[in-house]
């Protein structure tokens, strides 16, 4: 009798190993407070385009290079990597791109698309690859880098420069456990008031909510802003270093415990719009987050401070 059951105890087994090899495999990887799956649903900007997106936007092969790797194309080696290899391959040999990839990738004279080319690879590899291939952070990182440095490089560029804080701000997301995590986005990508950095802005939100942690007085700013029932006058905005340290300094004496705020029970989706016509829109599901951005009580309590840094400005001779 006891032989009927030895393939389900045997598979019961197996299924017990390929567990605890996947669980030795994240604690090698390390940042278990920062590591968390993100259900990832792909909308196609075709709307006559019936194949599945997953199947369009990640091959079978991976022909990622790696920073570290020289790949020979065109007969030409190309080091230094952070690109497809068979999306260079498609590009016309005679536009200058192989060139630039050869080089330290600075050259003012790049043609936007060109530029844009060559961050959508790295956007796909870090929105697309790394939640679905189950990527660390760790292993996403030279990706993040390079996209700053492009940034800086090509900071006269007003739409690329958008394009590259609104991935910062999807990275930084999918990096962090909305649970867990106390860190801070860098100082360089939670500009809350840039529409760019309205998805952090959200996550933020829902952030503090979750955790029942005291609410930044920049975000309850950009939150009032950004909120289709309230929003700060174009005045007032117009002179933000005046008008926020008033506010700042009137919230720390108003509510010296903070503001909190609890979240709905409405689940936290992020819309990722991609500049790539190919890619559309990605929308994530945030493990363990849920909405706080309709939660307005607390915008109603700090009304008064913002409709007072107004009334300080309009006293003010030099701002009439």
């Amino acid at each position: 009798m006891i032989t009927e059951y030895l393939p389900i105890i045997a598979g019961i087994a197996e299924m017990a190993v390929a567990i605890y090899r996947k669980r030795q495999r994240d604690a090698a990887h390390g940042d278990d407070d920062i590591r968390q799956s993100h259900d990832l649903a792909v909308e196609s900007v075709e709307t006559n385009d019936t194949r599945d997106p997953r199947d369009i936007l990640v091959p079978v092969v991976d022909t990622w290079v790696e920073a570290s790797q020289t790949a020979s194309i065109g007969g030409l080696d190309i080091s230094g990597g952070l690109f497809y290899s068979d999306e260079v391959q498609e590009i016309d040999l005679e536009n200058g791109y192989l060139p630039w990839l050869r080089s330290d990738r600075t050259d003012a004279a790049i043609g936007d698309d060109l530029l844009f080319r060559y961050f959508w690879g790295l956007e796909r590899r870090v929105l697309i690859d790394g939640p679905r291939r189950n990527m660390s952070p760790r292993d996403l990182e030279p990706c993040c880098r390079e996209v700053l440095r492009l940034r800086q490089c090509y900071s006269m560029r007003t739409a690329f420069v958008r394009a590259t804080k609104q991935f910062a701000c999807m990275s930084w997301i999918l990096s962090h456990n909305i649970q867990l995590s106390t860190a801070a986005p860098n100082p360089i990508d939670r500009d809350f008031c840039d529409e760019a950095c309205r998805d952090l802005l959200r996550w933020r939100i829902a952030h503090f909510a979750v955790q029942f942690r005291p609410i930044p007085p920049i975000i309850l700013w950009a939150w009032y802003d950004s909120h289709p029932d309230f929003g700060i006058p174009e005045s007032v905005k117009n002179h933000f270093d005046d008008c926020y340290r008033n506010f700042e300094r009137d919230f720390a004496k108003s509510f010296p415990q903070g503001l909190r705020t609890k979240p709905s029970h409405r689940a936290l989706a992020i819309i990722y719009h991609s500049t790539n016509p190919q890619l559309g829109a990605l929308a994530y599901d945030i493990a363990g987050g849920y909405d706080a951005f309709d939660q307005t009580r607390v915008l109603t309590e700090i009304e008064p401070l913002i409709r007072r840094s107004e009334s300080l400005l309009s006293r003010c001779p030099a701002t009439r």
